[in-house]
C-alpha cells in the first residue's frame, strides 16, 4: 500500500508539473498571437492611411505639406502626411503613413508606418480619361 501511495504521488507530480508547462506554453502561445495580430491590424490601418492620402492628394493636389492628425477607425487609428521631395517631378509627392492598433483602453499595442511615392498629382483627367495617378515602383518602405 505504501508503494502504491508514492507511486500515485509521483505521477501526480508529474502529471501537475506537465500540466504547469502546457499552461505557460498556451500563455505564450496566445501573447504571440495577439501580437501578431495587433501588428497586422496596425499594418492595414497605415495602408488605410497611404489610400486616404492617395485620395484627399488628387482632389487637392497643392495643399501639401499637409498632416491629416489621427483618424479613428474601429480598434485602431491612422495618420498621414503628403509631402514634397527635393528632385521629384512637379506630380510627384511622399505619402507617409502611420497606423496604431489601440487596446480596449485606447493606449496604442503596436504600430506601423509606410511611406510611399506617387506620380501624376494634379494632372487633370477628363470624363473619358483613365486615373493617372499611379505608386512609383520600388518605394513602398515599411517600418
Amino acid at each position: 500500500k505504501g508503494q502504491a501511495l508514492l507511486f500515485v504521488i509521483f505521477l501526480l507530480l508529474i502529471v501537475g508539473i506537465l500540466g504547469g508547462a502546457l499552461a505557460v506554453m498556451w500563455q505564450a502561445e496566445i501573447k504571440a498571437r495577439g501580437s501578431g495580430r495587433n501588428g497586422l491590424r496596425a499594418f492595414y490601418l497605415a495602408q488605410a492611411g497611404i489610400e486616404h492620402a492617395k485620395i484627399y492628394a488628387r482632389h487637392k493636389p497643392n495643399d501639401y505639406p499637409h498632416h491629416s492628425g489621427w483618424i479613428n477607425l474601429q480598434r485602431g487609428r491612422y495618420e498621414f502626411t503628403i509631402r514634397k521631395k527635393v528632385g521629384l517631378p512637379p506630380d510627384g509627392r511622399i505619402l507617409d503613413s502611420t497606423g496604431q492598433a489601440l487596446d480596449p483602453s485606447g493606449n496604442p499595442v503596436a504600430e506601423r508606418q509606410i511611406e510611399v511615392e506617387v506620380q501624376g498629382i494634379g494632372i487633370p483627367a477628363g470624363p473619358h480619361a483613365r486615373h493617372v495617378q499611379k505608386q512609383v515602383s520600388g518605394t513602398w518602405h515599411e517600418q
